[in-house]
Formats: C-alpha cells, sequence, structure tokens
C-alpha cells in the first residue's frame, strides 16, 4: 500500500480496537504524516486519538465518503452489520474501496457482507486478531488475514502495524472467522482445562499454585502460562492494570464455535461443556463483567467448592 495516497478510517473504539488504531495512526504519522479518521458510537471515546492527531468524523456514513480503507473492531453480530449496512448504504466511496472486519463473528455474517460489499464494488476482508488489550497496545497481536490477495497486500502495512504476526488464511473471508473461533475454542478449552485440574488439585490438598508452575513447563508460551497463572490465583477481576476477554465476549465466541461445529456435522464436547459454565456466570451481573479465566468460580461450584 502507497499510504500517501489512500486515506484509512478505523470504526468501534472499544478495548481492542482504540488500542490497535492507535498503532494504525501512529504507522500513518511516521510513513506519510498523515491522520486516521476515526468514528464510534459514543463519541468520547474518539478523544484520546484526537489528541493524538487522528480526525474523528461523526457517521459511519462520512466515513465511508473519505476513506478508501475503513477497518472495524466491533462486539459482536448485530454491531458489525449495524456499522457495515451504513457503509455500504453510505451515498458515496473511493473507487476500489476496502473493508476490513477484525471482529469475531459467525462465518456465515462474513460470507453474507462480503457477498454483499462485492455487489457494491467493495472488498471485504476479514482480519480478526489474537491477543489482549494489553498485547494491543504493544503492538504484539497475531493478525489472521482471509480475502482478495490484491486487497490484503494493499492492506499489510496497517495489519503490521497493529501486530507481531499476519497469517494469510486464504482467499476466502470467511476463512478469518473460522480460524478466530477455531483459536478461540483452544485458549476457552485451556481454560476448562486448567479449572477443573486446579478444583481437583484443591479437593485433594495440592497447591493450585503449584498446578500452574506446572502447566508452565507443560505448556509453555504467554497464552497458558497467562492462564494458569491467573486461574490459580482467582485474579478474574478486568482493569486496566489487569486486562482480560469479559465473560460475556467468551460465551459468545464459543456459542459461535459449537454452531459452527454443528453446521460441520461435528460437536465440539469441550466447547458445551465450557459454555455451560459460562451461561451460568452471564446470568450473574457481576461475574458477566469478569475475565473468562473465571470459569473456575462454575467449576468449583459444581464440585461443592463454593
Amino acid at each position: 500500500m502507497d499510504l500517501q495516497k489512500e486515506e484509512v478510517g478505523f470504526c468501534g473504539l472499544g478495548s481492542m480496537g482504540s488500542e490497535m488504531a492507535g498503532n494504525v495512526l501512529a504507522a500513518l504519522q511516521a510513513s506519510c504524516d498523515k491522520t486516521l479518521f476515526v468514528w464510534n458510537r459514543d463519541q468520547d471515546k474518539t478523544k484520546p486519538l484526537v489528541e493524538k492527531g487522528a480526525t474523528a468524523l461523526p457517521s459511519v456514513e462520512e466515513v465511508a465518503a473519505r476513506c478508501s480503507v475503513v477497518m472495524v473492531m466491533l462486539a459482536n453480530d448485530a454491531a458489525l452489520r449495524s456499522v457495515f449496512e451504513a457503509y455500504i448504504n453510505a451515498p458515496s466511496r473511493p473507487k476500489g474501496a476496502s473493508f476490513v472486519d477484525c471482529s469475531t463473528v459467525a462465518p456465515k455474517l462474513t460470507t453474507e457482507l462480503a457477498e454483499k460489499a462485492k455487489a457494491k464494488g467493495v472488498t471485504y476482508l476479514s482480519c480478526q486478531v489474537f491477543g489482549r488489550p494489553d498485547a494491543a497496545k504493544a503492538k504484539q497481536l497475531i493478525v489472521v488475514a482471509a480475502g482478495d490477495p490484491a486487497a490484503k497486500a494493499k492492506c499489510m502495512p496497517l495489519l503490521e502495524a497493529m501486530g507481531k504476526q499476519v497469517m494469510d488464511f486464504g482467499d476466502n473471508p470467511a476463512n478469518g472467522t473460522v480460524t478466530k473461533l477455531i483459536g478461540n475454542f483452544f485458549i476457552s478449552s485451556l481454560i476448562e482445562m486448567f479449572s477443573e485440574g486446579m478444583t481437583l488439585a484443591k479437593a485433594n490438598g495440592v497447591s493450585q499454585q503449584d498446578i500452574a508452575d506446572l502447566a508452565g513447563q507443560l505448556m509453555p508460551g504467554p497464552i497458558p502460562t497467562g492462564y494458569a497463572q491467573r486461574i490459580a490465583k482467582g485474579n478474574f477481576e478486568i482493569t486496566p492494570q489487569s486486562p482480560g476477554f469479559a465473560m460475556t465476549g467468551g460465551a459468545k465466541d464459543v456459542g459461535h464455535a459449537i454452531n459452527l461445529a454443528k453446521d460441520s456435522g461435528m460437536t465440539l464436547q469441550i466447547a458445551e461443556i465450557t459454555k455451560g459454565h459460562m451461561d451460568e456466570l452471564c446470568r450473574n451481573e457481576d461475574e458477566a463483567k469478569l475475565d473468562w479465566g473465571a470459569v473456575k468460580l462454575a467449576v468449583e461450584r459444581a464440585a461443592g467448592q463454593k
């Protein structure tokens, strides 16, 4: 991509989107001294980026009119559909525009929106990310990119600005969301496994911290080690100092994985168990806000430990 020739927009400035957009803005400023056009439903969330040099726009339609590349990071399927419909039905867009979705949604929705985009002459990329807000801030996300090869090449500098690695998953945009759901299935299964193992350790008088340390030796790496330690310590509250992924989001993603498996003629048995624990926690307003590692609370209750 010749960033000098492109105008870039970013819609969706939640805990992940704000950090991702900040790194895209920094890349634009460093390479060609350009702004990033930003939009969020709550306009107050645009202020920190505006202070760094971004330009806030009042509507998705205006982002569509100004920007040849529009990136979005939204909370769920309904939010993505709403923003996409506003974008695709905008009165004008630059010729050869690209819509880059980083949200975790159902692959069926990705396919539907990609087809609508193609009918309007827009290239739809599905570029999901792995990592928490702290990883997003540090540009340590893993980006999985799927869609038109030329559009991926054009947008590569923006994707590289957000993460430590960009992985190409082919030409079908739905491959991105399928891959994201499989990855989150892996992580949620680790959480369920650690929760059950540490609850078993507690029932037999074995230190949960020692079990977490063992897990780190058996499965080295930031994700298994990080969750093993968090679950052992019972540190599930999400704060700026202790970022996380809310239980509601986890339940949504695991639910999508379960539905994808059913559509594929199979069952994800671990996911079904995990989803049951997540749904229990989501029925409690306070527990629904905890990091999804709090699955351990439901496992402990089922074992009579709480």
